[in-house]
């Protein structure tokens, strides 16, 4: 069974073209008035909080210039971080990671890693997929749980959508760390 969001439907009702297994965390915002300038394609997440601005007022509403608008294209799984905010104008590249909080105002590559405000590319994917393999050999920091990503895992009708399986995991991990 696919998962439905009622606001990608929305959106897409409104003129924005968005694929398959895309994901909207809580509190995404997109401008609706302005759907029809926004491409997002399969197996895209928006983590909770992302906002999409497809236009700027700041100069009409200040100096009485001229609205400014943007298309903005989030390529085939991207990733968006928590509390992301993407500018008009904008396209975020295949495979592409934004971090957390960061203020996107240029396009991010492909297969690269950007975060920050304004967003700046950090590094590419293969390299922060190899920091994590090392950090996670280290182990006293952080937890790490195997699951399959969002799209494999919505799309199973056998898989725990409850989240139980990971507050498991993380009671289990507690306890060990306190042995």
């Amino acid at each position: 069974m696919p998962h439905y969001d009622p606001r990608i439907e929305e959106l897409r009702a409104l003129g924005a073209q968005i694929g398959h297994n895309v994901y909207f965390g809580p509190d995404v915002y997109i401008e609706r008035d302005f759907a029809p300038l926004l491409t997002i394609e399969d197996d895209v997440v928006l983590a909770r909080g992302v906002c999409v601005l497809l236009h700027d007022s700041s100069l009409n509403n200040v100096a009485g210039e001229a609205l400014k608008f943007g298309t903005v294209t989030l390529r085939r799984r991207c990733y968006i971080g928590a509390n992301t905010t993407i500018l008009c104008g904008v396209e975020v590249g295949e495979e592409a990671i934004v971090g957390a909080c960061s203020l996107v105002t240029a396009s991010v590559p492909g297969g690269t890693v950007a975060f920050g405000q304004p967003a700046r590319n950090v590094g590419t994917v293969q390299e922060l997929i190899e920091k994590h393999r090392r950090m996670r050999e280290e182990g006293d920091r952080f937890y790490y749980l195997d699951l399959p990503p969002w799209r494999e895992r919505i799309n199973d009708p056998d898989a725990d959508h409850s989240g139980e399986e990971i507050r498991a995991f993380l009671r289990r991990s507690l306890e060990q760390k306190q042995l």
